[in-house]
């Protein structure tokens, strides 16, 4: 690199002092040996088998248990007739007259008391 020439020093600065030398760069590793080429073999009758995989392949489809559920499975509930008047429809959670909610109208109607049912234990 040529040597640039120094800057002549303004007398308001202050004089700087001239910087080191830069470091050497630091030399080249030895290069490690070469393994020697292997030597010619002579060819095998049988036909080479591929080298063995430390894990087993992949099974191409994933195990059932990670599958997720079907979604077409679940069966759409008809969304219940809106009735003019909400009045009257509350009372035990069977789904008779509109009491409960979600499973309770799918399940047969809770008897509140066998008397008043009119039947008998």
């Amino acid at each position: 690199m040529p040597q640039l020439p120094a800057l002549p020093q303004l007398p308001w600065l202050p004089q700087l002092p001239a910087l080191p030398p830069p470091p050497l760069p630091p030399p080249p590793l030895p290069r490690l040996a070469l393994p020697p080429p292997p030597s010619p073999q002579p060819p095998s009758l049988t036909p080479p088998s591929p080298p063995l995989s430390p894990q087993p392949a992949r099974p191409l489809r994933p195990s059932p248990r990670h599958r997720p559920r079907h979604r077409l499975r679940r069966r759409r509930v008809r969304p219940l007739r809106r009735l003019p008047s909400r009045r009257g429809r509350g009372g035990c959670g069977c789904a008779r007259r509109g009491g409960g909610g979600g499973a309770a109208r799918r399940r047969p109607p809770r008897l509140r008391s066998p008397r008043r049912s009119g039947r008998s234990r």
